[in-house]
């Protein structure tokens, strides 16, 4: 069975890694400055993830997946998404970026 979505969900904003990664430690009960000593990172760092100004690289992944349980694969994958939407919406608005 064929489904035809006649209105699909296009959101207006952004979501960085960085608003999950505030509610995991929210609810695992720990502050950006433990996990910033527990990933081996300054406090400012892990700052800068939650507000999505910093990305979440692989090695980075790694160290949350060490801290928070949740697979560096997920991490990964919300970094790559978020990379993706932002693109996107630069695009949208019509600010390219020339490589080359």
């Amino acid at each position: 069975m064929i489904v035809k979505k006649l209105f699909p969900h296009v959101p207006d904003w952004i979501s960085p890694p960085g608003d999950t990664l505030l509610e995991i430690l929210e609810l695992k009960g720990i502050t950006q400055k433990e996990l910033a000593n527990k990933t081996e990172v300054t406090p400012k760092h892990i700052n800068k993830i939650v507000k999505g100004t910093a990305p979440i690289t692989p090695d980075m992944a790694i160290r949350l997946e060490r801290v928070t349980g949740t697979s560096a694969k997920f991490w990964n994958t919300l970094e790559a998404n978020f990379q993706t939407n932002r693109a996107k919406t630069a695009e949208k608005m019509g600010i390219f970026r020339r490589h080359g």
